[in-house]
């Protein structure tokens, strides 16, 4: 994927940890209770947000505290953190990631900083902010560039296996490498080992 890496400071990716190292004691220590606060937050300034949520709550806001979490440890590693960016990209591919709902989500965040932590270090709004407009700017990257082409490797699947159904005939493709290998062969592209 081609995508420019987020160099953040040293002191910076210090105010990011220390932010959210002093969220979690001010909530007593409990990544629960934290992951909570993240989820009712961003469900209360994003109800579309709410909507997207398929799993439990409980799960839901252990998710959101770990994603949180992992930011702030990987922001000192620009490779790292991107990787780990684009891995939640994919996750949150057809998802109408917006630039409003960014920063929508970033100032949630922040606002449960803010209420739950009296003295923040200098700086965290700051982090955050461009940290989460990273990580928002990246989902929307991977959205637009590779979700129409996962869409159309999912429809052919699907007639690959409603094929496969009704017709018994060898000819017929019947696996993934096979459709692959199929698509390779239309485009003029050489078949790979794993296809066959």
């Amino acid at each position: 994927i081609s995508r420019e890496l987020l160099h953040l400071a040293s002191p910076e990716c210090v105010v990011l940890a220390k932010s959210l190292e002093m969220l979690v004691s001010s909530l007593g220590g409990d990544r629960e209770s934290v992951g909570d606060a993240i989820y009712g937050a961003l469900t209360s300034s994003l109800l579309c947000i709410k909507e997207s949520f398929t799993s439990p709550r409980a799960m839901m806001s252990l998710r959101l505290f770990n994603g949180f979490r992992l930011l702030a440890t990987k922001c000192s590693d620009a490779e790292d953190l991107k990787i780990y960016v684009e891995t939640l990209g994919f996750r949150h591919m057809g998802h109408d990631v917006t630039s409003p709902r960014v920063e929508a989500v970033s100032e949630a965040f922040l606002e449960i900083l803010e209420q739950n932590v009296a003295e923040l270090p200098p700086g965290y709004a700051a982090a955050w902010r461009q940290l989460l407009a990273y990580v928002g700017s990246s989902f929307r990257f991977v959205n637009d560039n590779y979700g129409e082409r996962l869409s159309i490797i999912k429809g052919d699947w699907e007639v690959i296996q409603t094929a496969a159904e009704n017709d018994t005939d060898e000819t017929v493709v019947h696996s993934f490498g096979g459709m692959c290998a199929f698509s390779s062969a239309v485009m003029g592209q050489e078949t790979q080992g794993w296809m066959e």
